[in-house]
């Protein structure tokens, strides 16, 4: 068995599998990998990485399609307090144990269905569209 350093080459999206450049291995190329995908039980989280991002492997063989994608080294400008999702299309989203703030930057829209409770004080920037009509203030809104 052994851990090592590739770059995802293809990706089989709907079988969940993906082939590993091993660069340290005179660029040889793994056979089909399956991703190991943490706390799968409980909840779903579906996950495949982009071509040339780099990934640990464990190969459990000489053979380069025998083993397992880990997953990906951290990324930088991440603190250990943080847990952050990039998206392909510049979207994130971010939670920091430090401050308890969970922060959600889509690129296009947040679409949330059914209700919506605030416990807490609601800050507004810009306009307030609903389906009466908009209203704009001059000064930030804010909602005791």
């Amino acid at each position: 068995m052994d851990i090592t350093k590739g770059q995802i080459n293809s990706i089989d999206e709907e079988n969940g599998f993906v082939k590993v450049i091993l660069r340290e291995r005179d660029d040889k190329v793994t056979g089909w990998l399956p991703l190991l995908v943490p706390y799968n039980t409980g909840f779903s989280k579906k996950y495949m990485p982009q071509l040339n991002q780099a990934v640990y492997v464990i190969l459990f063989t000489e053979q380069a399609g025998e083993g397992i994608v880990l997953g990906s080294p951290m990324a930088d400008g991440c603190s250990a307090s943080e847990i952050k999702t990039d998206f392909p299309d510049g979207g994130y989203y971010k939670y920091d144990s430090n401050s308890g703030t969970l922060e959600i930057s889509p690129a296009s829209k947040i679409i949330i269905t059914g209700d919506v409770e605030i416990t807490g004080k609601l800050s507004v920037s810009d306009v307030i569209d609903t389906k009466a009509g908009v209203s704009k203030s001059e000064t930030p809104y804010n909602h005791p």
